[in-house]
């Protein structure tokens, strides 16, 4: 059950977007008006167009570092009842013995959350969140074997998952993968 861990804290220069007036036409931001009369020109009061806008954004970098924490953990677990019955007598111990599996499970996080033992232990709430997280991915196999390493025939079947997100400077965006296969080997020996 091999578990693998790494962390390293760093620190980044966050890049935020700010609204600037553009050539009318060509932006993407179109300005409303001042909507609730405060004399500021708020981003509630700007909507997003298709090139018809007259504000652009731009990123604009800093020079405050942000602390960052940098998690990369996995876990491998593989079940092989055919250990535990190396001579299977029973019928059930022959059906065991024919099948085998393992369960892979990864999760990478780079995140600004401030409270680090949220992430160093793993509260999975804290992961993957749109106001702190820089880049996560969290990643689930599991495979199902039949027969395994036998020269005749031998079959595997795989579910994965991966969720993501990635914080860039115009949004988060969020990913999702999902695949079930089946391989099968045969020899005709």
């Amino acid at each position: 059950m091999p578990i693998f861990c790494m962390r390293s804290p760093l620190s980044v220069l966050p890049t935020p977007e700010d609204l600037r007036p553009g050539r009318a036409g060509t932006g993407n931001y179109r300005y409303l008006g001042d909507l609730n009369n405060n004399g500021l020109a708020d981003e509630s009061e700007f909507v997003l167009t298709r090139f018809d806008g007259d504000f652009v954004s731009v990123t604009v970098p800093t020079d405050e570092l942000v602390p960052v924490i940098d998690l990369k953990t996995g876990l491998r677990l593989r079940f092989n009842p055919a250990r535990l019955f190396p001579k299977a007598s029973t019928g059930v111990e022959k059906a065991l013995s024919i099948i085998s599996g393992e369960t892979y499970i990864r999760v990478d996080e780079k995140s600004t959350e401030r409270d680090l033992k949220q992430i160093y232990l793993l509260h999975f709430s804290r992961f993957r969140n749109d106001t702190t997280t820089i880049a996560g991915v969290q990643l689930f196999t599991q495979d199902l074997y039949f027969l395994e390493g036998q020269q005749a025939f031998s079959a595997r079947l795989r579910y994965s998952q991966q969720n993501g997100l990635q914080n860039f400077s115009g949004g988060a965006e969020r990913s999702y993968s999902g695949t079930i296969a089946a391989f099968a080997l045969a020899t005709g020996e």
